[in-house]
Formats: structure tokens, C-alpha cells, sequence
């Protein structure tokens, strides 16, 4: 045991010196407060002594106050590294996703880069090869002149010539206009496409990025009013062709205006007025669709650069922040991998410290692991030289007991039942035992102590030493002959005396018998306690003095497998053989480990449970509270509120044998034994109408599944079930620990053993976790 507490002093150091490496740079409030909490626990796991309880109770004082309060700072120094760790995850998702978002954006930025200019440039290519078509176009009044003789046209004044002239160019200016309106349609529509992307880039920066949009460039509208038709310049063309008559010097100019000679033959005789000429016209227009076409190429060129240019710009910028944003976030995902890291390494070794927090807790709780005798290896270890030195302060008994425990051998525990004559004692200790092997009657009964084994038989069993039945034999004997002798007195007022004196002829019992079954194991202790009780009548006291050793036992199944004993005495409170029957009162007393004290409810108070509890109350003295139970008999008789109620009987028993912290359970034994027989065996007719006497005192009729219930009912409310638990699963599940007790208990009673503290510490403990179990 030594060897395991010591290797569990040294785990614990090696943990702690663990959790001081892993709390030394931290700075949770866990971790400071483990910088404050440990050295005083380090300091304390130093200089223990080397004896096995002493270095138990040592190292069982150091983690009783500091194991758990170091375990939940550990936990918390765990759960703080674990949120650690799930911001750092947070903060790495975030920037993984802002990254991921960044370099979408970016993508698209460099896509936009690349795609937008070359849309503008093919649509300034449509535009142009579009004007060009335009341009080449030849004039319908050009088309016209071969085909018509009257080529020449003169009018009287500049206007109407204009107007012809118009006329004859104004389908084409009209047709060229409409084509030149798709065209810039077209290439304005480019534009602001790419200016509309511009605009959702610079929105972006404003919600995504939280970055004002840069100004943006004036760049003149690519528009009908910046790019002018042809139509315009045709119509100009046209209106330039128109000729004064005056220019016109040639002869027979009235011959080639066949459509002009009769209305204005004056005007074109006198050259007064103007000449419109085809074969101008489409020269003229072819001219001045060439210098259309160069301004408004020009033009649109100069407008869509100018678009690219702002484009170009605002993408410059819009790349810049988002490529910033991209660093950024890689930066931050860096250094979220690294937090995570670093808090992932250090919840692992909190987790792993908190692991061996509880892997320690539990070896601790092993070294107070107790065995079936409710014992620790440490207390098994320290017996022997308990033993050794308790010797010349014990009882015979419970010397031979402690030896017992410290070669690690079963030891028994008694449990000595003792009460007033007619308590009820007898009944009692047939209910607890569940078996009616005690002998009882209307006359006192009890004379010999009684060994009711508990445990480890299928059925009752009474088995006569050789020893006990050669004195009952020889007993007998001597009883005989004084019966014979003129001077014996007389038996009349003894009738059921005088019956067993009469049958003496016969051995009370024979040597070597075993006896099985309950109504047999009774009756040949009706016969023993009897024998006992002539004897003390017809003998002289020096004669019966070895009755105090008569001690019978019956074995019973029950809890215990045998290692619990009660102990049945007799009532020290007869008349006759009182200092006999009291002497073996005292003797089983100081012998026992545990008291069970039964009084009657309806004597509470009374001479003789005074006198009983005088007798035998400095013996009770040394049993601890646990180990003494006091048991109010009879409360079947308790009738109305004027009797005594529950507390204060349980103040009279308490006071009667100076215990006020002993436990006191109320029982009715008659009531447990009726209801247990007719459970038993419903067909028997004696034991149901035993019962049926005490559930219906009024004597009404019951079925017998009435009966039954009434039996079932009669049983819980008898309080015996409750004692019996208490009592006998209590020992059961720690036989060698209240002998132990009782052992510690008189040792201490004897005088001070400063040596034996650790012992009842560990003791102590081990009832603490015995009772829990």
C-alpha cells in the first residue's frame, strides 16, 4: 500500500509540475490563478511521512484541498484555450472567406480589364467600318444623271435651287442618318456597358471593402449631339452645288434645261438666275462624306479612348484595393493559422492535464477503495502492529478478533440484542432474521446468550458442540438428583418447569446432534434455556456459574454470509438468578462489536428498563452512534394522541441510555411475524388467525386475498423491514470495518494511543464511503 501511495505522490507531483510548465506564459485568468495555486501544492506533496496511513492521510489531506480546485482551474484553463481555438477558427474561416471573396473580385477585375477594352475597340471597329459604308455610298442624283436628259436645272433664285438641290439628295441624307443612328446606338451602348461595370466595381468598393469610390473622370458622352450624321453633310453638299447662271458661260445652256426653257427661258437667256448641276451634286457629296467620315471616326476614336481611359482608371483603382484587401486577408488567414496552431497545441495539453486530472482523482479514490470487509489496503497493512500493540488493553474476544483482521482473516461482527424481560426481544429477533428459530412464551424465556448466525445456510441449522452438550448432559444430571432429594423445592408455581423436570429421564440433547428446521431448531432451545432456568432454581450459584459460557448457535439464511452475529440475551431483570442472567448480560455486551437495545412501548420509563440501561450503558459507551440502534418495541399498542408519539419515544429511548445522535427505529415485532407466516404459508389456519386477531381486532370476516393485503400492508407498517436494512446490509457491507470501530473505540476508552489517529482517520473514512455504498 506503502508502494502505492507513494507512486501516486509521485504521479500528482509530476502533474503538477506539468501544469505549471503549461500555465507558465499564459494569460487567462485560469492560468494566473494556477501560477498562485500551485506552488503551495508542490510544497506540499514534499517531506511526507513514510508510515503507510500516515502517508495516505498525508497525501489524502494535500488533494481533499487543493486536486479539485487545480482540476477546475485546469478544465478552465481547457475550455479557455478551447475558445481560443474556436476564434481562431472563426477569425481563419472569416479571412478565408474574405479571401476567396477577394480573389473572385479580383478575377473579375482582371477579366473586366481584358474583356472591356477589346468590346470597346471591336465596337469603334463596327462603328467605323459602319461610317465608312456610308461613306462610300454613291448618291442617288450621281446614279441619276446618266439616265436623265435634263441634267441642268435653273430656277429664278438661290433658294429654290437649294431646295432641288435638297430634294435630290434627301432620301440618301435621310437613309444615311438612320444607319448612322444604329451605328452610334451601337457603340454607345458598348460604353456604357463599360461604364456601367465601373459603376457596379466602385459599389463594390463601397459595401465590400468600405473604401469610397474614386472620382470619377469627365469623359464627353459618345452621343448623337458628339457624333453628327452624314445626312447633315450631304444636304450641305447638295445646297454648295448650286451654280449663279452667271458662272455658266457656255452657249446653248438653254437646249440642256429642257425642264427650265419655257418657264424660265428669260432668266436662263439673261443668266440672271441659278443652275442646279447632277454631275456636281455627287462629287460634291462624295467629298463631303470623306470628311465626315475622317471627323467622325476621329471623333468616336477620341470618345471611346476617353471611356477606356476612365475605365482603365477606375479599374486601376478598384484592383488596387481589392489586391490590398487579398494581402490582407492573406495575411490575417496567416495568422489565424497560426493562433489556431498554437491554441490546438495548448487545449491538447490542457485536455491531456485535465485527463490526468481525473485518471489522478480516480487512483486516489483507489487507495480508499475498501475490500468485502469494508477495509482499505492501507488499514489491512497498519493491523498488525495495531495488534501487537492494543494487546494488554483489549477483551480476550475482541483481541482474538483484531489478530484475525491483521493475519487478513474473516472476522465476525456481533451485534448483541439486548432488552428488559418481555420486551419483545425474542419476536424481534424472528422478524429480522426472518425465521422463528427464537424461543418464546408468556413466561420468561430467555436464560442462555444465543448465536444467531447470519448467512451462508439454506436453512435454519443448530449444531451442539461436544463441550456444551457434555455440561447440558452432566447439567442434567445434577438437576436430576436434586429433584430426587426430600428438601427440593417445589414447582407448582412453574407448571411449564415441571414439565421439562419430568421428561429429564432423557438427555436434553444428544451429543454430536444436529439439529435442522426452524420448529426443531426451537424446540431444542426450549429445552436448553429450560435446563438453564431449573438449574438456577434447584442449584447452588457456585453450580450454574458455568451457564454465563453455555452460548448456542443457530445458523440462519440471511445477509452476511455469515460474518454477522446477533446475539440474543436474556433480561437481566428477573427475580431469580438476576446477578447470573446480568453477568451474562455484561459479558456478551463487552464482547460485542454493535448494540442493538430493544424497549418496550409500553413500559417506556419503566424500573427495569432502568436498571437494564444502567447495567449495561458504560459497556454501550464505546460502540459508536452507527454501530447502536435503539428500537422501540410494541407500538402496535400505541392507541390515540394521549399515548406517546414517534419523537417522544424516540427522546425516552435516546435519554434511557444517555445516546441523544443514536439512531431509534419503532417496530412492531408480533406484527411482522403474523404477517411473514401467513405470507409464508397462506393454508396455515393458526397463523391466519393470528393475524387475523391484530389487522381486524373486531374480529370482522376476510377472504384470503383480503388477508393477504392485509398481511402485505401489516408487514410494512411493523417498521422491521426499515431495522433490518440499517442493521444488517449496514454490517454486511462492512463486517471487518466495525470491528475494527469497536476495537478503536475501547482502545481509545482505555487511554490515549496517539499513534492510532491515522488508524481511526482512516477509519472514519472508510465508514464514510461504506455508508455511501
Amino acid at each position: 500500500m506503502t508502494d502505492a501511495a507513494q507512486a501516486l505522490r509521485h504521479e500528482v507531483r509530476s502533474w503538477i509540475e506539468g501544469t505549471e510548465a503549461a500555465a507558465r506564459h499564459g494569460r487567462s485568468a485560469a492560468e494566473v490563478e494556477l501560477r498562485r495555486a500551485l506552488p503551495p501544492v508542490r510544497a506540499g506533496l514534499s517531506g511526507m511521512p513514510a508510515g503507510p496511513l500516515a502517508l495516505v492521510r498525508a497525501l489524502d489531506d494535500v488533494l481533499a484541498r487543493h486536486l479539485s480546485p487545480v482540476r477546475r482551474l485546469v478544465d478552465e484553463a481547457s475550455a479557455a484555450e478551447w475558445r481560443a481555438a474556436g476564434a481562431a477558427r472563426e477569425a481563419l474561416d472569416e479571412a478565408s472567406a474574405a479571401g476567396a471573396a477577394a480573389a473572385i473580385d479580383l478575377a473579375g477585375i482582371e477579366r473586366a480589364a481584358q474583356d472591356l477594352p477589346q468590346a470597346l475597340r471591336r465596337a469603334l471597329d463596327r462603328f467605323a467600318a459602319a461610317a465608312r459604308r456610308l461613306a462610300a455610298a454613291r448618291p442617288a442624283a450621281d446614279r441619276a444623271t446618266g439616265r436623265r436628259r435634263d441634267g441642268l436645272r435653273t430656277f429664278a433664285d438661290r433658294d429654290r435651287a437649294a431646295g432641288f438641290a435638297a430634294v435630290l439628295v434627301g432620301g440618301d441624307a435621310r437613309r444615311a442618318e438612320s444607319a448612322h443612328a444604329a451605328a452610334v446606338g451601337e457603340l454607345a451602348t458598348a460604353v456604357a456597358a463599360t461604364r456601367a461595370r465601373l459603376a457596379d466595381l466602385r459599389v463594390l468598393l463601397a459595401t465590400r471593402y468600405a473604401v469610397p469610390p474614386p472620382a470619377a473622370a469627365t469623359v464627353p458622352a459618345v452621343m448623337a449631339d458628339a457624333l453628327p450624321g452624314p445626312g447633315r453633310a450631304l444636304l450641305s453638299a447638295a445646297a454648295g452645288a448650286v451654280q449663279p447662271l452667271s458662272a455658266r458661260p457656255e452657249r446653248g445652256l438653254w437646249l440642256r434645261t429642257p425642264h427650265s426653257y419655257r418657264t424660265d427661258l428669260v432668266t436662263v437667256l439673261g443668266r440672271r438666275g441659278f443652275v442646279v448641276d447632277r454631275g456636281r451634286i455627287g462629287p460634291a457629296c462624295e467629298a463631303a462624306a470623306e470628311r465626315w467620315l475622317a471627323e467622325t471616326v476621329a471623333a468616336a476614336g477620341r470618345g471611346v479612348a476617353a471611356a477606356a481611359a476612365e475605365f482603365d482608371a477606375g479599374l486601376t483603382a478598384c484592383h488596387a484595393v481589392v489586391a490590398a484587401r487579398l494581402d490582407e486577408s492573406a495575411t490575417a488567414e496567416r495568422a489565424a493559422q497560426a493562433a489556431l496552431h498554437r491554441a490546438t497545441t495548448a487545449r491538447g495539453g490542457w485536455d491531456r492535464l485535465a485527463a490526468g486530472g481525473g485518471a489522478l482523482a480516480a487512483a486516489w479514490e483507489a487507495l480508499h477503495i475498501t475490500d468485502d470487509g469494508g477495509l482499505t489496503p492501507a488499514i489491512r497493512q497498519a493491523l498488525p502492529h495495531v495488534a501487537r500493540r492494543s494487546a494488554r488493553l483489549l477483551d480476550p474476544e475482541v483481541r482474538a478478533d483484531l489478530d484475525r483482521l491483521a493475519r487478513s482473516a474473516p472476522a465476525e461482527v456481533r451485534v448483541v440484542v439486548v432488552a428488559p424481560m418481555k420486551a419483545g426481544k425474542s419476536t424481534l429477533l424472528s422478524a429480522i432474521t426472518g425465521h422463528d428459530v427464537v424461543p418464546r412464551r408468556a413466561q420468561a424465556m430467555t436464560v442462555l446468550a444465543t448465536r444467531l448466525v447470519l448467512g451462508g445456510m439454506t436453512g435454519p441449522q443448530l449444531r451442539v458442540p461436544l463441550d456444551l452438550a457434555a455440561e447440558a448432559t452432566e447439567m442434567a444430571g445434577r438437576v436430576r438428583a436434586r429433584l430426587r432429594s426430600p428438601s427440593a423445592p417445589s414447582l407448582a408455581a412453574h407448571p411449564h418447569l415441571a414439565r421439562f423436570a419430568a421428561g429429564l429421564d432423557q438427555a436434553p440433547l444428544r451429543t454430536g446432534a444436529v439439529v435442522t428446521g426452524a420448529a426443531a431448531v426451537r424446540t431444542a432451545l426450549t429445552a436448553l434455556h429450560d435446563l438453564a432456568r431449573l438449574a438456577m432454581y434447584l442449584l447452588p450459584a457456585h453450580e450454574t456459574a458455568p451457564l454465563a459460557g453455555w452460548v448456542p448457535e443457530v445458523r440462519v439464511p440471511g445477509a452476511g454470509d455469515g460474518r454477522v452475529v446477533l446475539v440474543d440475551t436474556p433480561g437481566p431483570d428477573e427475580g431469580a438468578g438476576g446477578a447470573l442472567l446480568g453477568t451474562i448480560v455484561e459479558q456478551q455486551v463487552a464482547a460485542a462489536h454493535a448494540g442493538l437495545v430493544v424497549v418496550d412501548y409500553t413500559q417506556i420509563g419503566s424500573t427495569a428498563e432502568a436498571r437494564l440501561a444502567e447495567r449495561v450503558r458504560s459497556r454501550l459507551a464505546v460502540l459508536a452512534d452507527e454501530l447502536l440502534w435503539l428500537v422501540v418495541n410494541r407500538v402496535d399498542q400505541r392507541r390515540g394522541r394521549a399515548d406517546l408519539d414517534r419523537p417522544g419515544a424516540a427522546a425516552a429511548a435516546r435519554h434511557l441510555v444517555r445516546r441523544p445522535g443514536a439512531p431509534v427505529y419503532e417496530t412492531s415485532a408480533v406484527l411482522a411475524v403474523a404477517a411473514a407466516a401467513h405470507l409464508r404459508d397462506p393454508g396455515d389456519a393458526a397463523a391466519a388467525g393470528h393475524l387475523r386477531d391484530l389487522v381486524l381486532p373486531s374480529g370482522g370476516p376476510a377472504s384470503g386475498d383480503e388477508l393477504r393485503r392485509l398481511a402485505g400492508k401489516a408487514r410494512s407498517r411493523s417498521g422491521v423491514a426499515e431495522l433490518r436494512a440499517a442493521v444488517l446490509e449496514r454490517l454486511a457491507a462492512g463486517p471487518d470495518l466495525a470491528v475494527l470501530r469497536s476495537a478503536l473505540a475501547r482502545l481509545g476508552a482505555a487511554g490515549p494511543e496517539p499513534d492510532l489517529a491515522d488508524l481511526a482517520w482512516a477509519v472514519e473514512r472508510s465508514t464514510s464511503a461504506t455508508g455511501r455504498r
